[in-house]
């Protein structure tokens, strides 16, 4: 009964689609962030539905755009606003305790649109080269991808500020089975991406560990730590990164033929 709670928790917590409703209690949450990366499953296969309706059937500007409009509407953006909270964090240039504060404004600052903006630019990008399966199918794993990091981020290192949404649900979890469940989970995504296609696969694979290095090691000196922007900020930058590379292969790699 708690894995069932846990997975209506964290639904809840982390999507728009409709779930019971919980109270957050210790016993209710304790493998939340283990159900966290099936979100990304799920957005992962509607995206690859639209990919086999929408490619021949509306022009490259509507199908790019409603791949990108996909994520949105699954999780409400709750990542996005992660990704703006950092970027105007960042680029405020102030100690550490003024970024953690900028952090919990909840106004949007210019740097937060401007970088936005050029996030979608650089998606739509990588997403308009893609037109077969596979490449397609490595772009869905990304958002499975992106959700077991952002997991294996909030349970493996320390808070910024031992407070906020991320360590509610990290003080009530069981971190052990939680920790070993997204390992798992990740073994499984990462055969499937090289399974799919093993260069591009490869790639994905490597950039994204990078990325997963690169923004600890920011958040840990910009920040102090990390939080759960910072676990939204990683998630969204797993995805471009997933995209940008599938796509820019896709180029080189004949991935425009239907494989």
């Amino acid at each position: 009964m708690g894995l069932i709670k846990s997975f209506f928790v964290a639904f809840a917590m982390y999507s728009k689609i409709p779930v019971p409703r919980l109270e957050w209690k210790k016993e209710n949450m304790q493998y939340a962030l283990t159900f966290f990366p099936l979100i990304g499953l799920i957005i992962g296969g509607l995206n690859l539905l639209w990919f086999n309706y929408g490619l021949e059937r509306v022009n490259d500007i509507m199908y790019t755009a409603i791949g990108l409009i996909i994520p949105a509407v699954i999780t409400g953006g709750i990542h996005i606003d992660g990704y703006m909270d950092v970027m105007d964090a960042l680029h405020s240039y102030g100690d550490r305790d003024r970024k953690l504060q900028i952090m919990k404004d909840p106004h949007v600052g210019a740097f937060a649109v401007i970088n936005l903006m050029i996030y979608y630019i650089l998606f739509a990008a990588g997403y308009s080269q893609i037109h077969s399966f596979r490449m397609m199918a490595i772009v869905s794993a990304g958002f499975y991808l992106s959700r077991i990091l952002s997991g294996l981020f909030a349970v493996s290192y320390k808070s910024a500020s031992g407070e906020g949404m991320l360590f509610e649900f990290t003080s009530k979890a069981r971190l052990g089975a939680v920790r070993i469940s997204l390992v798992l989970q990740l073994i499984i995504c990462g055969a499937i991406i090289l399974a799919l296609d093993i260069i591009t696969g490869g790639a994905v694979l490597i950039a994204n560990a990078i990325i997963f290095v690169y923004v600890y090691s920011l958040c840990a000196k910009e920040f102090g730590g990390i939080n759960g922007d910072c676990c939204g900020f990683l998630s969204c930058v797993v995805e471009l990164v997933t995209v940008l590379v599938a796509g820019i292969l896709a180029i080189y790699i004949g991935g425009r033929v239907e494989l």
